[in-house]
């Protein structure tokens, strides 16, 4: 029988990441993702530049929102998106542990980047 190589993560932390990345599996919700990584959208905008009807991208958004990949918070009469910070860090932490220099690079930095916050 071969032996088993031993994780660089512990089983809780293995079950978020698939969680996360389970989430991003679908395409409408990867594009949300993607388009709040540059910056706060609220659900009109969403559904003008995914081309989708409100109802489909809330859904989605809920989705991402019970998952812990997004903030929700209300302006007025519109509810606008975030990505959550402190599960991008947890995620690049958990995925980084295993890698020689882990931790060299957050996907938060990344994303500051891209959004021209850094």
């Amino acid at each position: 029988m071969a032996k088993q190589a031993k994780l660089a993560i512990g089983p809780a932390e293995a079950r978020d990441l698939c969680q996360f990345f389970g989430l991003l599996g679908d395409e409408t919700r990867l594009a949300l993702f993607l388009h709040l990584a540059g910056d706060d959208v609220h659900v009109g905008a969403l559904c003008e530049l995914l081309g989708l009807a409100q109802p489909t991208v809330s859904h989605h958004l809920g989705l991402l929102r019970r998952g812990r990949v997004v903030h929700a918070q209300r302006r007025g009469k519109q509810v606008v998106y975030s990505l959550n910070r402190k599960t991008l860090e947890e995620v690049s932490a958990s995925l980084l542990k295993g890698f020689p220099g882990g931790g060299a690079i957050r996907l938060g930095d990344v994303l500051d980047v891209k959004a021209g916050r850094g």
